[in-house]
């Protein structure tokens, strides 16, 4: 009887595998955007396992979240936090690096544990920033340069997708330029995250990723947002629903029952003030009368 076959990996070496598999998973995106799910998947992975090598170069009993009971690996967050202590490592990990690594922690969060969905240009952009930090993360701590993990056609292949993305990119922000739209009628697109979702004469649009939304002027300030984004407080009023209808008692000078969240704060504290005063008034009233 044959011996049966085992597999054995450090955590480098798994990291180098799920880093590997993410590649493969992104190149296979192409012809299906479902497999840009288990890139991503498979490349927070990887840079989990990575943070967590380092970690075991100093001290293996630091990979594990609680030291004194060795049980449970550190998250990606506290690998991190870890790293950053200055008797530990003391490595300084920039806010936009950490930002870019949180937001794909909790894109892999949703994805295995919640309804979720994404564009592709959406999906390429968090999976290449992320990818650009394990690059340079293996390169700078763990002395492992990317070529010498991913084979080279598929390295290839995969800069040839990004540059694709980026060729994209440059075109829609040249037409940006020539169209001489101002910068503050130029959002972040809520679908694929780029500064290229256009306002200006009611476009509404991504130029990047052409994605449509619909833009409201918030009431109050007259500040332009996505709908979303703007909030009722149309519970705050007085009314009353009488024979299917709803009957406004008192709608404290508000004609519309919407505003954006800067403004919103500011309705509610004073509706309740006026609500108050009212509320005194009447009182005051029911005294007088009892007094006469």
């Amino acid at each position: 009887m044959n011996e049966q076959q085992k597999i054995s990996l450090s955590i480098v070496e798994n990291a180098h595998a799920f880093l590997n598999e993410s590649v493969e998973k992104a190149l296979q995106a192409g012809d299906d955007i479902r497999h840009w799910q288990f890139a991503i998947l498979h490349l927070v992975q990887s840079l989990e396992l990575s943070l967590k090598s380092l970690l075991k170069e100093i001290s293996e009993i630091l990979i594990y979240e609680n030291i004194e009971n060795p049980r449970n690996t550190v998250s990606v967050t506290k690998a991190i936090q870890r790293l950053e202590q200055p008797m530990i490592k003391g490595l300084s990990f920039g806010e936009g690096e950490k930002n870019k690594i949180l937001k794909a922690i909790e894109l892999r969060n949703k994805i295995t544990h919640a309804d979720f969905e994404f564009t592709e240009l959406y999906a390429e952009k968090k999976y290449f920033e992320l990818f650009a930090f394990v690059a340079y993360f293996h390169a700078r701590y763990l002395h492992t340069e990317i070529e010498n993990i991913i084979p080279y056609n598929n390295l290839e292949s995969l800069i040839s997708l990004e540059k694709s993305r980026e060729e994209l990119l440059k075109k829609a922000l040249d037409r940006i330029s020539e169209e001489s739209i101002s910068s503050d009628l130029i959002w972040e697109c809520p679908s694929c995250t780029e500064h290229t979702f256009v306002i200006e004469d009611n476009i509404d649009t991504c130029y990047l990723c052409r994605h449509k939304e619909d833009v409201f002027e918030c009431p109050q300030c007259k500040e332009f947002y996505f709908d979303w984004q703007l909030e009722s407080f149309g519970e705050s009023i007085d009314y009353q629903y009488e024979e299917g209808q709803t009957v406004i008692y008192n709608d404290y000078s508000y004609s519309e029952y919407y505003a954006c969240p800067k403004c919103l704060p500011e309705i509610l504290e004073e509706i309740q003030r006026k609500r108050d005063a009212e509320e005194d008034e009447w009182h005051w009233m029911m005294e007088q009368q009892r007094t006469q």
